[in-house]
């Protein structure tokens, strides 16, 4: 059939005189009456299509938490399952109707009550934002599990619940108003800022999202201390105890969770675009860098681990994985492909390098490795774009205001690496805070 286009008729419903021929190959409507109305104008509305892409996009990241799920429920021992499994429902729970009430008007607000710092107004969902309400829910909710990782089989239930809720609640919603709100004091989205000049990119959360949880879970494994013979050397750790803390309990589960969670990233990173109608062109350029890094990412740690480690370790080249995932989420709209494979190659690095610094040098244990994998490479991520997004017309690709395209690439980078520091400072502070009082 190559080479001929195969067209369709229909009636139009509220007048039978009209006969439509559609011709799906070249996107073109005739009719009796009329010729070369676009297939879009004449049956679908752009709105609708836009909300639906954003509702399919917030479908898959919240099924990541299944991946996470799946992950951590393979990395803890097998006596830990169930309490990990509850923390996990729970945090959906809890973050829901949190970021319900309060978290979203943190986060955005009214425009015309909010400041650079918070987000005022819209309690409830007053506005009845439901499309954007419900891609942002499943962000926080996001950030929220990330945590769950670093405190895994050593942690209070009701100590957990109440991070979940400060977590959803305050810290989260800061971050994201600052970065993705019109008034925020570091958001491109900002047509009045004044702190910085255009704005700091983060596309779909390298530092909002991915920081916020990976900082937060460090303080978390800090002040929590490490599990029972984990660093011991007294020789009563057995074998099979020691194989559990370098493998989990389930490596099967631990690969189908970072499957679904590389699967559930392309919610996360091309529905960012928010939008469907024009921007599927930018949506797939996402989709293709974000595929890239994780490949990168995870094949660096495979040969990392082979030629230091002298073995293929499966649950490091999950994390590799995710690595350059977390990586290219800022940087993902603006950077050319090449580029995202050299930010998986060194997100790789920079996660097994945290993760060896950790463990054997500052004794934190992070059974997940939660902050070398989100709180260092989401690090990397909003700073990179400093360095790799060099094209303007990149920049411009991804929609972001003249503002932003034209800053000088020194100005980029000083500003990326300051809301770096500022969101792990923010972070760090207020995750000392929570779990400082939890432990007291």
């Amino acid at each position: 059939m190559s080479g001929i286009t195969q067209c369709f008729y229909g009636i139009a419903s509220n007048n039978t005189d009209i006969l439509y021929q559609v011709c799906p190959k070249s996107l073109n409507v005739v009719s009796n009456y009329t010729t070369g109305v676009s297939v879009f104008d004449t049956y679908a509305i752009a709105t609708d299509m836009d909300y639906l892409w954003v509702l399919l996009a917030g479908s898959l990241v919240f099924f990541m938490q299944t991946g996470f799920t799946l992950l951590e429920a393979g990395m803890v021992k097998h006596t830990n399952v169930q309490n990990i499994l509850f923390k996990n429902m729970m945090d959906a729970c809890i973050g829901t109707i949190s970021f319900f009430l309060f978290g979203y008007c943190i986060a955005y607000g009214d425009d015309e009550q909010s400041n650079g710092f918070i987000g005022v107004g819209n309690v409830v969902l007053l506005s009845k934002d439901y499309n954007a309400f419900f891609f942002q829910w499943a962000f926080a909710a996001t950030a929220a599990t990330i945590v769950s990782g670093s405190v895994a089989e050593r942690c209070r239930l009701d100590a957990y619940f109440f991070y979940t809720l400060c977590l959803t609640l305050w810290v989260y919603p800061i971050v994201v108003h600052w970065m993705w709100s019109n008034t925020g004091w570091l958001s491109p989205f900002n047509e009045d800022i004044q702190a910085i000049e255009g704005g700091v990119i983060d596309f779909a959360g390298s530092g909002v999202v991915h920081m916020v949880g990976g900082w937060s879970g460090l303080c978390g494994a800090y002040f929590l201390g490490p599990r029972y013979l984990r660093f011991d050397t007294t020789g009563q750790r057995s074998k099979v105890l020691q194989r559990q803390f370098a493998f989990g309990h389930n490596v099967p589960f631990q690969v189908l969770g970072t499957f679904i969670l590389w699967f559930g990233w392309y919610g996360f990173n091309p529905g960012s675009t928010l939008a469907a109608n024009g921007a599927m062109t930018l949506a797939s350029k996402v989709a293709v860098n974000t595929t890239l890094a994780a490949a990168a990412g995870g094949a660096t740690v495979a040969l990392v681990e082979r030629l230091v480690g002298g073995i293929w370790m499966i649950p490091a080249i999950c994390n590799g994985i995710l690595a350059g995932l977390v990586a290219v989420t800022g940087p993902c709209a603006v950077v050319k492909p090449w580029a995202a494979i050299l930010i998986g190659i060194t997100g790789g690095f920079f996660y097994w390098c945290s993760s060896n610094l950790l463990e054997k040098f500052l004794k934190i244990d992070d059974p997940l490795d939660a902050f070398s994998v989100h709180g260092v490479c989401g690090f990397w991520g909003v700073i990179n774009t400093g360095i790799f997004a060099y094209d303007k017309a990149d920049i411009a690709f991804a929609g972001y205001s003249d503002a932003v395209v034209n800053l000088s690439q020194g100005y980029r980078f000083g500003i990326q690496l300051l809301a770096a520091v500022v969101i792990a400072a923010w972070t760090l502070i207020n995750g000392c805070i929570m779990f400082g009082m939890l432990r007291a």
